[in-house]
């Protein structure tokens, strides 16, 4: 399952409560948060929610920290979740400018 928040172009916020709950009624699917508009909205949800095993929360730099062209993001999850997108992931999945980019920002 995917959430949108906030959601473009609507400007909706899904809340912790809501998540929480989708991830529980879900146990055996995988939740992806994307929030890559995170920036433009009042707070984040991914500190309540990554406690849960089957959250995984899903970021950008493209947007507000203006790295379109770099291709710059990063997933928080679970240990098990993170581990598997590893092994699915190609063996250098950031060119190095980029990289060495996002770091500095």
């Amino acid at each position: 399952m995917i959430i949108v928040s906030p959601n473009n172009p609507t400007g909706g916020v899904a809340s912790r409560d809501e998540v929480r709950r989708i991830a529980a009624a879900a146990p055996q699917s995988l939740v992806l948060i994307d929030q890559a508009y995170i920036e433009y909205a009042d707070e984040g949800i991914d500190p309540a929610v990554l406690d849960l095993a089957n959250v995984v929360v899903v970021r950008t730099m493209s947007k507000a920290w203006g790295l379109a062209g770099c291709r710059v993001g990063y997933a928080v999850g679970s240990s098990d979740v993170i581990a598997v997108l590893r092994a699915a992931g190609g063996p250098y999945p950031v060119a190095g400018p980029s990289l060495a980019l996002a770091l500095s920002s």
